[in-house]
């Protein structure tokens, strides 16, 4: 164990440990905490994903009512009052309106047009580029429809229009963007109120940026397209060759995809955040599902934190003095076995002497200068590589007192060691639970800490965590994590302070420190603001279920896409069926759809 490194003081934000029932309930007289730049954009953004759902939706009744205004004027008795109009002009009346009204759609979604197709530029296509590739074939097809009188494209009815897909396409993906942004404010607002000061990660994205699939469906339909067009424009004819070509666009494009990871993503998040383990973006999730290993630190998380003296033994000096001795030295620590030390000096009224100079080693201890002499307090290793003598009673005290799993620390005065103080921390009554609850999810546990082996390893059994790393100071935790990352392993690190390389290294860090402003934007940090433990291995359970839905949601929305290319590459037409229909595009859309509700159902149900 790290003895004489200052976890914080008292009085700075980090000494507020998120498991404090009082953070996050702050008087309202105290100072209010700053908006961040995160914070403020989220919620701009958030305003903006509500606006711009309100007209989609209002641009969609009016889009609706263009299409079904032929139909019903078709069955009113209104030619016997105007006889100069047809009914071949109202349907093209209805038409000319869808498609100025899925204009203005589409200049309402600009800026995921211009951020998909820039991501189709540089080769990085996702959901986005497959919204934007496919709306606009959308929108392109029907419009060109209207203009064209060649049977293969106007029905009985009129045209044969995509305007209908295509404003529910860009409404359920407005809908996906609305509910991943309110919950990530909702998040980022509950961190803010716990003291959170964590550096600004990057922009927010608020459609769903799994590029994997969608990325490789956006370009496997742009290549299909292209060769079939030009493929049925040889064998047949041009119309029909332009309409494969759009029909694959479209097609390749469920009507649901804005929800796939937005629905499912947000509610997990929302679960999250009412255990105590709010979420700033929602790709944690993704990384938290893959996580098959678990380093934990000992102080403070395992244990709460509240070490309390045990054993002392002293050579040469009463215990008093050696704790007035040691309480001298750990003077300006604020480290929990220093802390102590100094309880113990004022519940017994020891001296305490003056300090003329001080210097902490981080991870083995504090030298000073007391009345002209070298005091020093750490660990055993330190003071035999300083040369300091060692009574074989003192390694033989220690060694018993480590094998039952205590802390000790030794006292030097000079180039002599005066004695050595022993210390035991209380485990959390739900660290038992937690553990097992890893085990059984196959989660290998690693315990990493500054302890001597012997006091490690005697820990580790009692717990029976499986491996152990003892005698890490803070600045090396980050090699560990690597050597477990070199093994094939995906890493979350849990303790109650994670140093900034440390958090950089593992590919998840969960922390009680409620403010962390030396921290990479690059490490991915969660702070836990819940006393009960046994919450972790249930949000990485969440993690993993909610993955699966998303997985399961793309599979079954483009399970329709795959039912529909078959008339949408022109492989019905060539044996006399029909081509790609606007209903076709929506029927095929309801597994997806249906899915994705089903799974939302069942991640808001499961309890964490």
């Amino acid at each position: 164990m790290s003895t004489a490194t200052p976890t914080t003081k008292e009085d700075t934000p980090r000494a507020k440990i998120a498991t404090d029932p009082d953070i996050g309930q702050k008087d309202p007289a105290e100072e209010r905490k700053p908006v961040t730049p995160a914070l403020s954009r989220l919620r701009r953004q958030t305003k903006i994903a509500l606006l711009r759902l309100f007209l989609s939706f209002c641009l969609t009744l009016l889009l609706t009512g263009n299409i079904l205004f032929p139909i019903i004027a078709s069955e009113l008795p209104y030619q016997e009052m105007f006889p100069m109009l047809p009914p071949a002009f109202l349907t093209r009346l209805g038409g000319y309106a869808s498609a100025g009204t899925a204009l203005l759609l589409i200049l309402l979604h600009l800026p995921w047009y211009l951020r998909g197709l820039g991501r189709i530029i540089h080769g990085v296509p996702d959901t986005t580029s497959l919204i934007a590739i496919s709306t606009i074939a959308a929108f392109g097809y029907s419009t060109i429809a209207l203009f064209l009188t060649d049977p293969d494209l106007i029905g009985s009815g009129g045209p044969s229009t995509y305007f209908l897909p295509l404003s529910l396409t860009l409404i359920l993906a407005t809908v996906g963007e609305y509910v991943l942004c309110r919950v990530q404010r909702d998040d980022l607002e509950a961190l803010t109120k716990m003291g959170a000061l964590l550096p600004d990660p990057s922009p927010f994205s608020s459609v769903p940026k799994n590029a994997t699939v969608p990325g490789h469906i956006t370009l496997l339909a742009i290549l299909l397209a292209v060769a079939l067009g030009l493929l049925w424009t040889g064998l047949d004819s041009f119309s029909v060759g332009a309409t494969v070509f759009f029909t694959i666009l479209i097609a390749a494009c469920p009507i649901s995809i804005g929800l796939v990871e937005a629905i499912s993503m947000s509610t997990a998040m929302k679960k999250a955040r009412q255990s105590g383990l709010p979420i700033r973006e929602a790709t944690v999730l993704e990384t938290a599902a893959d996580i098959n290993a678990v380093v934990i630190g000992k102080t403070g998380f395992l244990t709460l934190g509240t070490p309390h003296i045990t054993d002392i033994m002293g050579e040469g000096l009463t215990d008093d003095t050696l704790i007035g001795l040691a309480a001298s030295a750990e003077a300006e620590s604020y480290h929990p076995l220093a802390k102590a030390i100094t309880n113990r000096a004022i519940q017994i009224r020891a001296r305490l002497q003056r300090l003329a100079a001080a210097n902490e080693i981080p991870g083995v201890g504090v030298e000073t200068l007391i009345n002209g002499t070298a005091v020093r307090v750490g660990k055993r290793h330190w003071l035999e590589e300083e040369h300091i003598y060692i009574s074989a009673d003192l390694l033989t005290k220690a060694d018993q007192l480590e094998e039952r799993g205590k802390t000790v620390l030794f006292i030097s005065s000079g180039r002599s060691t005066k004695g050595l103080i022993a210390f035991e921390d209380e485990v959390r009554p739900e660290i038992p639970v937690m553990l097992n609850n890893l085990k059984t999810m196959g989660i290998h546990v690693v315990l990493l800490t500054g302890d001597s082996p012997r006091t490690a390893k005697t820990f580790a059994r009692e717990l029976k965590i499986p491996e152990v790393r003892a005698d890490i100071p803070a600045a090396e935790k980050s090699k560990e994590l690597q050597l477990l990352q070199a093994r094939g392993l995906t890493v979350a690190f849990f303790d109650q302070v994670i140093e900034d390389n440390a958090a950089q290294q593992a590919d998840l860090s969960v922390t009680l420190t409620a403010d962390a402003p030396s921290i990479s934007p690059k490490a991915t940090v969660l702070l836990f603001a819940s006393k009960n433990f046994t919450v972790l291995p249930r949000f990485l359970s969440l993690s993993r279920r909610t993955m699966l839905a998303v997985r399961q949601n793309y599979i079954w929305a483009f399970a329709g896409t795959l039912l529909a290319m078959p008339a949408a590459t022109g492989l019905l037409y060539s044996f006399g069926g029909p081509l790609f229909t606007p209903l076709l595009a929506m029927a095929t859309s309801l597994p997806g759809l249906l899915a994705i509700l089903i799974n939302a159902f069942r991640l808001h149900h499961f309890e964490i």
